[in-house]
């Protein structure tokens, strides 16, 4: 989506440059009389002035100009977190080429920008910490190796909860995993963050584990993302934006200049079927006056509980 070339280093102020030549709408990089970086829509339909969306740290204006041109600006606050404000800015632009009338195309383009809202609310960084792409990069490799091999990548999409920081990383069917994760040098522990993670709400509940090497010759979040991505070439333009938007939820972009992204290799892949005796702790067993508690299992006595990931049942 990105490639860490800022599109606006090249523009003066006070200038514009179309995005995509092939797209029928008139859709600019410019920059302001300050030197903001902006996203400019054009267009000559009636529009309503009075639906105001506030983004954090970008300025939204509607206007019309003397010739009677519509105009939807967008204005960056902070230079800083222009990569965040150009995948913003593409994302906007993907939609607006599924529209060929300007109405419908405004009408798209405002109810994108207020999903926008919410998800620059939840204080998304740019930038993910070594755990953080340890878990996105398990659950993406759980998703493309094992569920989308079974159902649909758009059934996979679905399933995928973790993004959403629910109870579980995927349900499908009667099924829940939680997936976790864990360097190959600190030995065969994992760490529950919640009293709900192992909490069994389904028919069957599983615990997929990997155990992983940082490695240059390995993959990184952003590989699998593009695997994934290929997967869905196909589908509707609605599951491919459901993907990339529990992509940004989970504080995923592509990587910033700051920020490469980590590589892993899969030293080992196991199976748990979380019964009844799994060592755990779960609601029940606590005062409800407890609301949060965290704990490390030491997988190493939890053998008996072990399987296949091919045992998992989807």
């Amino acid at each position: 989506m990105t490639n860490n070339i800022n599109p606006w280093s090249d523009i003066k102020p006070l200038s514009k440059r179309r995005i995509d030549s092939a797209n029928k709408h008139d859709i600019y990089w410019f920059v302001n009389h300050d030197g903001k970086m902006g996203f400019l829509i054009e267009f000559n339909c009636v529009f309503n002035f009075d639906n105001a969306i506030n983004l954090k740290g970008i300025l939204v204006t509607k206007r019309k100009t003397e010739q009677n041109v519509g105009q939807y600006i967008l204005i960056l606050h902070n230079i800083v977190e222009w990569q965040l404000f150009e995948v913003l800015c593409r994302d906007l632009v993907a939609t607006s080429k599924q529209y060929s009338s300007e109405d419908e195309m405004i009408i798209k383009i405002e109810l994108r920008m207020k999903k926008w809202q919410k998800m620059l609310q939840m204080n998304v960084d740019l930038g993910l910490s070594k755990e953080r792409q340890m878990g996105l990069f398990t659950e993406l490799s759980f998703l493309h190796d094992k569920i989308a091999k079974k159902v649909s990548i758009k059934n996979a999409i679905e399933s995928w909860t973790g993004a959403d920081y629910d109870k579980q990383d995927f349900v499908i069917n009667e099924t829940a995993i939680e997936i976790k994760s864990h360097l190959a040098t600190k030995g065969n522990q994992i760490s529950i963050s919640s009293i709900d993670q192992l909490c069994k709400r389904t028919e069957f509940l599983y615990l997929a584990v990997y155990s992983l090497n940082i490695s240059n010759s390995g993959l990184s979040c952003e590989d699998i993302v593009t695997k994934i991505r290929t997967l869905m070439n196909s589908e509707t333009f609605e599951s491919i934006q459901l993907f990339e938007d529990k992509l940004i939820k989970y504080g995923y972009f592509p990587s910033p200049a700051q920020c490469d992204y980590l590589k892993f290799e899969k030293v080992q892949e196991c199976a748990y079927l979380v019964k009844e005796d799994f060592p755990k702790i779960v609601p029940k067993d606590i005062s409800p006056i407890i609301r949060q508690v965290q704990y490390t299992v030491d997988l190493d006595y939890c053998t008996r509980f072990l399987l296949n990931f091919d045992d998992i049942k989807i």
